[in-house]
């Protein structure tokens, strides 16, 4: 599995780790004992590869990269031209490629009049299931802007473990869930991608929910 990043809250201070088996606690539930979720974020990241020739497109070897996180959302489809034997290599920073870049396009969440993006992150089924679809602008090496959709697919099928922070006042608290084991499949600017006939490789699936309360708030011991 890939490593997504952490989100890291300044003054967290306190950590309750709850076991694999433990059920899933609503908003209703937190809103009982008196805490209002403040805000979520779902961390998800996918990278899938097909080696051959399209249609529309230059070079042997595709790939796209996808995630979803803090800073929203983010992508690249790219074409490369690569000899026998040789894929292209995800950590390509452009000082040393290992193939010939053909295309990169780099792709963003389109926002509406009042610069809300116009991508939707949605988790289902106890954070299971990940559902990421919108338009989004496509912007090429030349900067040229064109547009096109995406939609991205995640799936987790390993375990499932919950770490909750609590701020040292007492009146915040972060729960982190992490699934494991994803699997991940979608379509980008009208070509889809999904195992076995693409090379595809994802993230953990993580959710983290932020809680504040206006009371003092006691940590269990």
């Amino acid at each position: 599995m890939r490593s997504v990043p952490a989100v890291l809250a300044a003054g967290l201070a306190a950590v309750v780790l709850l076991p694999v088996s433990a059920q899933a606690v609503s908003d209703q539930t937190h809103a009982r004992a008196g805490w209002t979720r403040s805000g979520t974020v779902t961390l998800f990241s996918a990278t899938a590869a097909e080696q051959g020739q399209f249609a529309d497109r230059q070079g042997n070897w595709h790939t796209v990269v996808l995630s979803v996180g803090e800073a929203g959302f983010s992508g690249v489809a790219a074409d490369w031209t690569c000899p026998d034997g040789v894929q292209p290599s995800f950590a390509d920073s452009g000082s040393e490629w290992t193939c010939t870049p053909e295309s990169i396009r780099r792709l963003a969440s389109v926002t509406d009049d009042d610069g809300v993006p116009m991508i939707r992150v949605q988790t289902k089924q106890k954070i299971r299931r990940l559902v990421v679809r919108g338009p989004v602008t496509v912007t090429d090496e030349a900067d040229r802007v064109t547009s096109g959709s995406v939609l991205l697919r995640g799936r987790a099928v390993g375990d499932r473990t919950r770490a909750w922070v609590y701020s040292e006042d007492g009146q915040t608290r972060t729960v982190r869930t992490v699934r494991t084991q994803t699997h991940a499949r979608g379509k980008v600017l009208g070509v889809r991608f999904r195992a076995p006939k693409w090379h595809v490789s994802s993230s953990d699936l993580v959710t983290v929910k932020t809680y504040t309360r206006a009371s003092a708030w006691l940590l269990p011991y």
